[in-house]
């Protein structure tokens, strides 16, 4: 009999999980964190959704990956289930089943159709510890990235560099203090996360000189566009577009090359060499030569 709160048994079912990712973790990889999900799921003998096809994948989708290094205090996932179960339930089965390092905060469930989690990020929050004696100019040289008008700097898409203005994607930076017991700097860092104008936070820790030292990075927290705090924190006017980050004296990109269908020309050369068959004994001698 199916439970009142959950509805339809049969219906399938999204739920989104807010968890964090600690020091134990620092440095997987996204595909490691996916296969990590993936293991905890299959053990908890859920009625997982996977997709169709001849390696079938479960139904996960992340907001953002967390890069190799960094930590997580509110990552955001969505994984779906073929039948409808009691979400406490379903999180209470998947928290025995985790490693140690992640720890589920919350657990709710949405609406199948609901938007991508990609396409709803605008921007995320970071705390950097810098593991630097206190003579490091931080105060300084973050006062002197945010009086800059311009950064440029060069990434590579798909094997064609490109330059791009890295300030307007950064909204707020800003030095809170030394500590003696790491002893580090830290820095508060909000960057945007659009489509075609994305900050990263290593490229800001390099613009400021401090790369040589140490970092501990750790994402503090998402901005989704469906949140009333996100037009505090990143205002509709102040988002820069892939466009206003661009370098204008950059010539186009190349257009992306389109496969040719049907059978490929055979090379021009030695007609004769071409019709001669190989039979199957000289094939397989030529294995051991």
């Amino acid at each position: 009999m199916p439970d009142q709160e959950t509805g339809n048994q049969h219906e399938p079912q999204r739920l989104r999980v807010v968890y964090s990712r600690g020091e134990a973790l620092r440095f997987i990889s996204h595909k490691d964190e996916f296969r990590m999900w993936e293991r905890a799921l299959r053990r908890t003998m859920l009625p997982v959704a996977y997709k169709q096809g001849f390696n079938p994948q479960p139904h996960i989708q992340f907001a953002a990956p967390l890069a190799v290094g960094c930590c997580g205090r509110a990552e955001h996932m969505d994984f779906r289930l073929s039948e409808r179960m009691p979400v406490v339930q379903v999180e209470g089965r998947l928290r025995a089943k985790l490693p140690p390092g992640v720890s589920i905060r919350s657990m709710q469930e949405i609406p199948v159709r609901s938007r991508p989690l990609q396409g709803l990020l605008t921007g995320a929050d970071y705390h950097i510890r810098v593991i630097a004696p206190e003579t490091a100019t931080g105060p300084q040289v973050v006062h002197e990235f945010l009086a800059r008008g311009t950064v440029w700097r060069k990434r590579e898409r798909k094997g064609h560099p490109y330059r791009y203005n890295l300030r307007p994607l950064v909204h707020r930076l800003a030095w809170v203090g030394f500590d003696a017991a790491g002893p580090c700097h830290n820095l508060l860092l909000r960057v945007q996360m659009v489509e075609g104008a994305t900050g990263r936070p290593d490229e800001v820790v390099d613009e400021l000189g401090l790369s040589e030292h140490a970092l501990v990075l750790e994402r503090t927290r998402l901005y989704f566009a469906n949140e009333p705090d996100t037009d505090v924190a990143f205002p509709s006017d102040s988002l820069a577009s892939q466009a206003d980050v661009r370098d204008p004296h950059e010539p186009p990109r190349p257009p992306p090359r389109q496969r040719r269908r049907g059978r490929r020309r055979k090379p021009k050369g030695d007609v004769q060499a071409q019709q001669q068959v190989q039979s199957f004994s000289d094939k397989a001698a030529d294995e051991f030569r």
